[in-house]
């Protein structure tokens, strides 16, 4: 009714936006879902999505975990005018030295979840990536484990990886350190259930 997408994680979920300064607009968004333990029925998106059949209990077993010691990154989106533009584009909304930045809005919302993952202390984050972006995150800096067989999921075959606390390391990328670091500082945590970073 009022055009507002949700779901029933939102209720135990923490969304990050990024803002663009010049406009003012909000970028992109993603969220770190987490159960709650004292709500023992919560569950992740990817335990309904990935059911335990196509886990890989040998690498991690969910079902022995303490909930409230891991999350799930989730819902990345960015908005139709801040993704990548074709050359030809006419779209002459942002300036060219702007639009260099684009694909680094999704980095900058994984260095954004990697605070919130170190507040609220995690011991593991999950998340349900297509293996080439994952390979492309394990480049900048995280360590990512596969943890289940491809699955066809709603946009796409995607696996189901997670990454322990102590695998969070950029120091070999100077720049994505870096970037870390000013997303570190700025980030806002405005109430339990929000944060925003404007960079």
């Amino acid at each position: 009714a009022n055009e507002m997408e949700t779901d029933e994680f939102d209720q135990y979920a923490i969304p990050l936006l990024i803002r663009h300064k010049r406009t003012n607009q909000y970028a992109g968004t993603l969220r770190l879902v987490m159960p709650v333990e004292n709500m023992p029925m919560s569950k992740l998106p990817f335990e309904i999505s990935c059911p335990d059949k196509n886990r890989w209990e040998h690498v991690i077993n969910v079902n022995k975990l303490k909930k409230g010691s891991f999350g799930e990154i989730s819902r990345l989106a960015i908005l139709r005018n801040f993704r990548r533009q074709n050359k030809d584009d006419t779209n002459n909304f942002f300036e060219q030295d702007e639009k260099q930045f684009f694909p680094f809005i999704a980095v900058g919302l994984y260095l954004g979840v990697t605070k919130l993952v170190n507040e609220c202390n995690l011991s593991y984050a999950f998340g349900l990536f297509e293996t080439r972006l994952e390979a492309r995150l394990c480049a900048l800096g995280f360590r990512f484990h596969q943890c289940s067989e491809e699955i066809t999921y709603s946009h796409g075959k995607r696996a189901l990886f997670f990454i322990k606390h102590d695998d969070f390391s950029f120091s070999h990328h100077v720049q994505i350190h870096d970037l870390y670091q000013v997303i570190e500082e700025r980030i806002f945590l405005s109430s339990p259930q929000m944060s925003s970073v404007a960079c």
